[in-house]
């Protein structure tokens, strides 16, 4: 095993599929001391870098339809399918392709999170596969898209392509995902930060009584009122992938020169929208969410109920938000106690069931 090669396949649908998979690639990268791991994804490599935090080399992505937004709490459901029914159109020799790109590759072990014509691809060409996630395409798309004139047949072709994975693991919470006959339930999967909240205070200058909130839509451009937030005594705004926008009382992630997770275990609040990565990361570092209701997004459901299990998490209407009419809602959870963190016990579970099928390959 030591000179294994894992491929991982990581949707560009935002930086939450990265995210979510970077814990239990860096616990691989521990375990397997000389392990080659290759990344191909749409992510541009600079956010690999930064959210990876591990060695590896980056390649062009697997061909992969994804949910088109309307900003980032929105699906454009005709852009969607018109994309899915265009990626379908000629499938079969998608597959044929990406089966000889693997080919070329020689991965060990392929894991997608969770592009599925590689999934396909991988059968097609012998080699192992394993999906990982806590959501996956078809489901999505069926519930945007169903009704959709041709649809049954492309959800039925999804839903083959992703038997091609041997295993899916399926990171709490997550879909139920029960049409998959070799699914894997694991626990929740977050990166731990390190409280560096003094250091973020000398930065913006300001004393301890001041309260952090950070505000991330998960790596999707677009729809976030920043200038509409309220101006709150002794609040400070720090923005992940979102433009500061001149505010005084703001900074952006990206100039704080730290890794994400730590910033989301420094925080008093994250501001977000429904999303496993934040959702994750924020339950793991015991740090509350304030986030804005998306009823339509198949995993809101799972992912309220699991975050208010921590007992600081709250929602605020989509309307509300775009006012920038939030001042009482993120005055109120920041004076809960801050809650008991999540144990991510998922990362060294979705690792075992790696670390198992690469020694058995």
């Amino acid at each position: 095993m030591m000179n294994a090669h894992l491929v991982v396949d990581v949707s560009g649908h935002g930086f939450g599929h990265l995210g979510q998979i970077a814990p239990v690639l860096r616990e691989m990268l521990r375990r397997i001391p000389g392990l080659r791991l290759t990344l191909r994804t749409a992510v541009a490599a600079e956010a690999v870098t930064r959210i990876l935090r591990a060695p590896y080399q980056h390649h062009a992505p697997a061909a992969e339809a994804i949910p088109l937004m309307r900003g980032p709490n929105r699906v454009d459901v005709p852009a969607t399918a018109a994309a899915f029914a265009a990626f379908h159109a000629n499938f079969a020799a998608t597959v044929e392709t990406e089966a000889r790109r693997l080919e070329v590759l020689r991965p060990t072990l392929l894991v997608s999170d969770i592009p599925y014509s590689s999934l396909a691809a991988a059968s097609a060409a012998g080699i192992p596969a394993v999906a990982f996630s806590s959501l996956n395409w078809r489901d999505v798309v069926s519930a945007y898209c169903s009704s959709e004139p041709g649809f049954d047949s492309i959800l039925d072709e999804m839903k083959a392509a992703y038997a091609g994975a041997g295993t899916f693991i399926l990171c709490a919470p997550h879909l139920p995902t029960a049409w998959h006959p070799r699914r894997r339930p694991v626990g929740p999967v977050g990166s731990v930060g390190r409280d560096r909240r003094d250091e973020i205070l000398r930065r913006l200058g300001t004393g301890p009584e001041a309260r952090l909130v950070l505000v991330s839509y998960g790596g999707i451009p677009g729809g976030f009122p920043v200038q509409r937030l309220p101006t709150l005594e002794d609040v400070r705004w720090i923005f992940g992938e979102l433009s500061v926008g001149g505010r005084g009382d703001g900074v952006s992630f990206a100039d704080l020169g730290m890794p994400f997770a730590d910033v989301v275990r420094s925080v008093d609040l994250a501001l977000t929208k429904p999303g496993y990565g934040l959702f994750a990361d924020a339950a793991c570092n015991g740090t509350p969410v304030l986030y804005v209701e998306r009823p339509d997004w198949p995993e809101t459901p799972y992912l309220a109920e699991w975050i208010a299990r921590s007992g600081a998490a709250a929602s605020v209407p989509a309307e509300r938000l775009l006012a920038g009419d939030v001042a009482a809602e993120v005055l109120a959870i920041l004076d809960r106690p801050r809650p008991r963190p999540v144990e991510p016990s998922g990362i060294a579970e979705a690792a075992d069931i790696l670390e198992g099928l690469l020694r058995r390959c």
